[in-house]
């Protein structure tokens, strides 16, 4: 059986090879001569024509996906075959847009009358909303340290205004814009072009890829001034009471950093406090007051750190003693109260602390201490209030405050409350009139 099966394929063996060979050459022939139909897809990237009718609608879009559309073509296959993406125009007329898509309109730069795209109207979704508009101020902002006795001034940016336009649910995201320089090592002034930064309320950087800015970059600069540490000195004029005597005067802060151009700064050695200050003609007991040092200075120098420009001087006198009491508030009274309204202190005793002479310490007494704390304008509610303190002569009391609370009388309150629901009942009867009427 085997030896049939073998000796009939053998048989005839040239012939049939020969066949084979025809049949090739005859599929050859009708691939390339017959030239059939074929189709062939291509992923084309979309135009978008027509922008100005969202644009006068005060609307954006953006594609949502990758911008392309698949096209598929048909014709003879030696026309497909030279056909590229390039050879194939693919146009979205953004006028005749739809919810969430526009059609997409396809045509060819050769061929075209030899190649048909698919009948099928093709789409790309895209997402539409409201432009909106803001201008928003720039904030300077620094890095890094100066040099060595060198402080930075001032920072300020040209422009300090800028313009923002794009799709409304970012813009009104916007909460910050900055704009920073690096002063790291800086001895003299800097000026850098530098690109803005946007940021929300919880300040995350904001991306602002889809919307227009009208600068690109804003100049930041820094203007960097010498600095350098000054003692503060303070002196008297006149002469203390018969029996008294100048222990010292103390100020603080008693150093202070001062900035400003090296050339004046080296003029300064110390911030002098004139004596007309302190008249201690005037001073039975330890005294004391507040200076602004900014006014000691000269044009062109100012304090590194504004809050301390208030300084306090303090004057003490030699055996002087101190002694700390209880002040009962029973003791005080309360001036400017509303009427209507009445008035308690929160605390039967508050501390306070009193200097003077020996003598005159030793026979102080609680019950010649008064004073009076200041009311005016004040309703319900707890506030605390500076007490003006009331001291036999020769001593001097540390500042003190105390808690106050204020009430509306009762009687007053009612009062209020009857007329308060009397014009109520007023209006809902007139209401009611006018209603039948």
């Amino acid at each position: 059986m085997k030896t049939k099966i073998k000796d009939t394929l053998l048989s005839n063996l040239g012939l049939k090879l020969l066949s084979l060979v025809v049949a090739a050459v005859l599929w050859f022939v009708v691939v390339n001569v017959e030239n059939p139909e074929t189709r062939k897809n291509f992923t084309v990237n979309v135009t978008f024509t027509n922008e100005a009718s969202l644009a006068e609608q005060n609307l954006y879009y953006k594609v949502n996906g990758t911008g392309t559309v698949k096209v598929t073509l048909s014709g003879k296959r030696s026309i497909i075959e030279k056909l590229s993406t390039s050879d194939i125009s693919a146009v979205a007329d953004l006028s005749r847009r739809e919810e969430g898509k526009v059609p997409v309109d396809i045509s060819l730069n050769r061929y075209s009358g030899q190649v048909t795209p698919s009948s099928k109207q093709l789409y790309i979704a895209i997402e539409v909303g409201d432009m909106a508009t803001n201008r928003f101020n720039v904030t300077g902002q620094t890095t890094g340290t100066p040099s060595s006795g060198h402080v930075l001034n001032s920072v300020s940016v040209s422009p300090n205004v800028i313009t923002v336009e794009g799709p409304g649910e970012i813009v009104s995201t916007i909460d910050l814009v900055t704009a920073t320089c690096n002063i790291d090592g800086a001895s003299d002034d800097i000026t850098e072009a530098v690109v803005p930064k946007f940021y929300d309320e919880n300040g995350k950087q904001v991306d602002t890829s889809e919307l227009t800015i009208n600068v690109t970059t804003v100049e930041v600069t820094a203007d960097i001034q010498g600095a350098k540490s000054v003692d503060v000195n303070a002196s008297a004029s006149g002469s203390l009471p018969e029996g008294l005597e100048l222990s010292g005067i103390s100020v603080d802060p008693s150093n202070v950093m001062i900035k400003g151009e090296p050339a004046t700064l080296n003029e300064i050695s110390s911030i002098e406090i004139p004596d007309s200050v302190i008249d201690l003609s005037t001073i039975t007991g330890e005294w004391t007051t507040t200076v602004d040092l900014s006014t000691y200075l000269p044009e062109g120098v100012s304090l590194v750190d504004s809050s301390k420009a208030q300084a306090t001087l303090t004057v003490r006198l030699a055996g002087e003693n101190s002694v700390t009491v209880q002040l009962p508030t029973s003791n005080l009274t309360v001036r400017n109260l509303a009427d209507g309204y009445s008035s308690a202190f929160e605390a039967l005793e508050v501390p306070l602390t009193v200097s003077g002479s020996p003598d005159l310490i030793k026979s102080l007494s609680v019950e010649n201490i008064t004073g009076y704390v200041d009311a005016t304008g004040l309703k319900d509610g707890s506030s605390k209030l500076n007490v003006v303190v009331s001291l036999p002569e020769g001593l001097t009391a540390s500042p003190l405050t105390t808690n106050l609370t204020i009430t509306k009388d009762a009687v007053k309150k009612e009062e209020t409350e009857k007329t308060t629901s009397s014009e109520k009942e007023t209006a809902e009867t007139t209401a009611k009139t006018e209603k039948t009427k």
